[in-house]
This record gives structure tokens, C-alpha cells and sequence, in this order.
């Protein structure tokens, strides 16, 4: 994995103070998600994702921390910082991840019989994701509805930016239709993998069957030899 990629999400797991507002803008933060996704709005979505600016500040504010009363970690950070996380980088390697998130979660609804254009936002739950340590990175649920069906959308890594005031990004994990669960979706999964790995053994056996050089498999055709008519000895006269 990029560097980038690993600097920017270990430092997206540092603790941050809870504030009270955090649930309102929560509630705007889904609000602004679903209304990008029922609208098939890419550029909506990457809205709800930070700026490079904006995971800067997080980063740096995070670092001063970490760096405090030791010099050498100082030097490093700082060294990374200039070297590895530039603007260019973070647009050539973050946004198109948050680009695929977005066309992630489309084509999973879609799979599913979902209608992006006429679902309703019923609810959605959330708690501290607590395998994330004390960072303030929630886990939840969001909940929609299609004609007479819900589908479900099991979500995590929604950060909340402490020097901004607002939550930022999310991963859904999957789309569950009525009553399925995440354990039927990963059971689909695999069998889907299962299948495919079995397709991709019958091909190489039909690959290896057919691929044969068949020339040799087949009786070897006898040449006709034309016998030449034997010359007579001439006779002296």
C-alpha cells in the first residue's frame, strides 16, 4: 500500500474530543450521503469526504501532538509531510478512492433490485466504533426504502473533524434487502467466489484438454510408397 495511503489513515485514527454538536451535524452528515446517492451525484458525495486542506490541518494538529518533547519524531513527521503528502498526491491517490467508494455502494444497491431514484431515508443508527480504539469514528446502519421493500446499508469509518466541527466520509459495507443479514450477504459472497474459482478450474482443465497439440493424439498416417519398376539387367549381345 502507497505511503500516503497509510499515513493518512493512521493518523484518521487518533482520538478526538467529543463535542456536542456532534450528533446534529451526524444527522446532516447521512442526510447529505443518501441525498448524493438517490440522485446518482458523485460530485455530491466526494462533498462528504475532507479536502486536502482539511486532512492537513487534521494531520498536523495530530502530529504536534504526537511530536511533543521528542525531536527525532518531530524531524520524521515533518520530513513526511513535505516529501509524501503533497496536494498531488492526495488528488491522484485519495480522491479516486473515494471515487469507487461512491460507485461501490451504487452498483451493490443496484445488484440488489435497489432504485436509487425512489428510495425514501427512513433512519439510520450509529455507536462508536470501539475497534477503532477512542477515536471518534462511528459505525451504524442506514436505513431506506424502495416501493415496499428496505434495504439496509451497514456503514463504519465516519470521522469526526474536531477543528471543523463536522463528520467526514463513510465505507458502506454492503446492501441488505429486507430481512437479510450481513452473515447471508457474506454466505452470498462467498458462494459467488466459490463459483467462480470452480468456473476458472473447469476453463484451465478445458484449456489444458483442448490446448493439446492433437496432431500427436492422432494415428499417424502411413505415406503410400510408389515402388519404382526394378530395371532389367541388359544383356550383352
Amino acid at each position: 500500500m502507497n505511503k500516503i495511503i497509510i499515513l493518512v489513515l493512521s493518523f484518521l485514527t487518533f482520538t478526538l474530543q467529543k463535542v456536542s454538536a456532534q450528533d446534529k451535524e451526524l444527522d446532516s452528515h447521512i442526510g447529505k450521503i443518501v441525498a448524493a446517492l438517490k440522485a446518482k451525484d458523485e460530485a455530491a458525495f466526494l462533498q462528504t469526504f475532507p479536502t486536502y486542506n482539511q486532512v492537513y490541518e487534521f494531520m498536523s494538529t495530530m502530529m504536534a501532538k504526537a511530536q511533543e518533547g521528542n525531536p527525532e519524531l518531530k524531524a520524521v513527521l515533518d520530513s513526511v509531510m513535505k516529501t509524501e503528502f503533497t496536494e498531488q498526491n492526495f488528488n491522484e491517490e485519495m480522491i479516486p478512492r473515494f471515487k469507487e467508494e461512491f460507485r461501490k455502494i451504487i452498483r451493490m444497491g443496484e445488484e440488489k433490485g435497489l432504485n436509487w431514484s425512489n428510495v425514501s431515508f427512513l433512519s439510520y443508527t450509529s455507536e462508536k466504533n470501539k475497534e477503532e480504539g477512542d477515536v471518534q469514528n462511528v459505525k451504524g446502519q442506514i436505513v431506506l426504502r424502495d416501493a415496499d421493500l428496505k434495504y439496509t446499508l451497514p456503514f463504519d469509518k465516519v470521522i469526526w473533524f474536531d477543528q471543523h466541527h463536522s463528520w467526514f466520509g463513510i465505507k458502506v459495507r454492503t446492501v441488505l434487502k429486507g430481512k437479510e443479514t450481513e452473515q447471508d450477504a457474506d454466505k452470498s459472497v462467498d458462494a459467488i467466489l466459490k463459483e467462480e474459482a470452480e468456473m476458472k478450474q473447469e476453463g484451465a482443465v478445458e484449456k489444458k484438454t483442448t490446448g493439446t497439440d492433437v496432431s500427436k493424439t492422432r494415428p499417424a498416417v502411413k505415406k503410400q510408397v510408389v515402388k519404382k519398376p526394378v530395371a532389367k539387367p541388359k544383356t550383352k549381345q
